[in-house]
């Protein structure tokens, strides 16, 4: 998802690469919950020389306003659920 009809949005979680983001907007959207990576295409474009001047501050998912707490908390379940599968023995099930 972009945001081209300029729905307000709300920054959900900070992710330390467009990876780990990317995932995290496919686990929103596998919820119902439509989001997207705050500026995609420029943080691959201007990732390294961010990184190398000290200005990389994470990579923004974005959800819509009014479905912020839901992603959250959907969020959530989806980190506890994955602590719960390497809890046993160390190693995912």
């Amino acid at each position: 998802m972009s945001n081209p009809d300029n729905v307000e949005t709300a920054v959900v979680k900070k992710a330390r690469t467009v990876f780990e983001a990317e995932l995290l907007v496919g686990i929103l959207e596998s919820a119902g919950i439509p989001a997207f990576v705050d500026g995609r295409f420029l943080q691959d474009e201007f990732a390294m020389p961010k990184k190398m001047l000290g200005l990389d501050h994470g990579v923004k998912v974005r959800v819509r306003k009014e479905q912020l707490e839901e992603a959250k908390m959907v969020l959530e379940m989806a980190r506890k659920s994955g602590e719960r599968l390497e809890d046993d023995d160390g190693a995912p099930d």
